[in-house]
């Protein structure tokens, strides 16, 4: 039997408004709508990049495509795969038809955590099929958020003094965390990632909580992680998106671009859209991922939040974790000075323009003088030889990043004397 596919028009909300459709490869902007929408003026001329960017990518855009063709359809273009993607940014959402678009943005339940929570282990009621990004289930689910990490959105509560982590009902409910499952050709990533948000936290800088959790009846010994979610507010006990977008589209950048720019760039647009308090933090952030060795620090991985008051602020910290243990050498993924590898003196050169260098050396000292405590903490219970052998890798990279960034923040400070 041959197997025929349709093309539909895809509908492109923003807070309930059709702001744009898209037939094939071309989008319509309906500029009258996106006035009346509330969208942020600074968005409008992106909506093309800031969807194209919220797709996800490698397999798990594969994975959208299966999804289309099960349907019955025939995609001509990536961006024709935003209706199966769960979080879009900001009040964005997408649906084949106006008739199928059901639930608002702010009409879905958010079970905001609490401030303070027991130190107790997880208990997760997460179907197992959600660690295969391949299985039926999880495909049937939109997957949510781009890049080409495999994650998904859940519900972590409270329920006495224990934490449960479970499925969110996508029509009804929006998932307070970001869960990333473990990765077998990146082993202990989870750990990895929560080590350094947690040195993050040390340098007082706003950091998403993560959290680590064991998952039953896997044939997978390794932890993985959730993420505490910002880009959602509570109002009248329902979520509400806050308006929040990468760097990339708004830099005009498709997301296989997100490399092809420089730090100079990043900064030059950061310097055009933040207030001065928001690009010292982001000069603080850039250094964090010079010292834990964060070789993945692109266009993507920052992001814009807008305000009750429509200022861009820089978002918390997200997707830190250092790549060397994982064989990648280079020491920065947007290049400084026409090298993706260039010194720490070079390094502390820069940074030194949005902080000084004592306060350079000074956060290299503060993690130097955490992090054994933070790896000993998140590997307590595990003595398998290969854990060992990992942590020690991790802390001689991220102490090696620490050594060289305090002492050319210190030769850079006797230079200017």
């Amino acid at each position: 039997m041959r197997l025929e596919f349709a093309r539909m028009t895809v509908y492109v909300y923003y807070d309930n408004i059709v702001v744009a459709t898209i037939d094939g490869k071309k989008i319509d902007i309906r500029k009258d709508a996106v006035e009346r929408s509330g969208m942020p003026s600074q968005w409008a001329q992106h909506i093309p990049l800031l969807l194209e960017n919220a797709l996800p990518e490698g397999r798990r855009r594969d994975v959208l495509m299966r999804v289309a063709l099960n349907k019955g359809l025939s995609p001509s273009s990536s961006i024709e795969l935003i209706p199966y993607v769960a979080d879009l940014p900001g009040r964005f959402s997408a649906e084949h038809s106006i008739e199928s678009y059901k639930n608002g943005e702010g009409e879905r339940k958010y079970f905001k955590l609490p401030g303070l929570l027991p130190q107790t282990s997880i208990e997760s009621r997460l179907p197992p099929v959600f660690f295969n990004p391949l299985s039926e289930e999880r495909i049937s689910k939109r997957p949510s958020f781009s890049g080409y990490q495999d994650k998904f959105t859940a519900n972590l509560l409270l329920e006495g003094d224990k934490l449960i982590l479970q499925p969110e009902d996508q029509e009804t409910e929006r998932g307070n965390v970001i869960v990333k499952p473990a990765n077998l050709k990146f082993p202990f990533i989870a750990e990895n990632e929560y080590i350094c948000m947690e040195l993050s936290r040390r340098l007082s800088i706003p950091t998403s909580r993560v959290f680590l959790f064991d998952q039953a009846d896997i044939p997978f010994p390794r932890r993985h992680i959730a993420v505490e979610r910002f880009d959602v507010n509570i109002r009248d006990g329902l979520a509400e998106k806050l308006p929040v977008t990468e760097f990339a589209p708004l830099m005009r950048l498709l997301s296989d671009d997100k490399y092809d720019t420089t730090t100079e760039d990043l900064f030059s647009f950061a310097r055009e859209n933040l207030a001065g308090d928001d690009i010292k933090l982001l000069a603080k952030i850039y250094l964090l991922g010079c010292i834990v060795r964060n070789g993945d620090m692109h266009a993507k991985n920052f992001s814009i939040m807008l305000d009750s008051n429509g200022k861009s602020r820089l978002t918390p910290v997200y997707d830190m974790l250092n790549t060397n243990v994982y064989g990648f050498d280079d020491v920065l993924a947007l290049k400084l000075g026409n090298s993706n590898n260039p010194k720490a003196s070079e390094i502390a050169a820069f940074l030194s323009r949005y902080i000084a260098p004592n306060e350079i050396a000074e956060a290299g000292q503060t993690l130097k003088d955490n992090l054994s405590g933070i790896l000993a903490s998140t590997f307590k219970q595990d003595t398998a030889l290969t854990t060992l052998k990992f942590k020690k890798r991790l802390e001689q990279s991220i102490s090696g990043g620490a050594r060289n960034l305090i002492q050319a923040a210190k030769q850079l400070s006797a230079n200017r004397l």
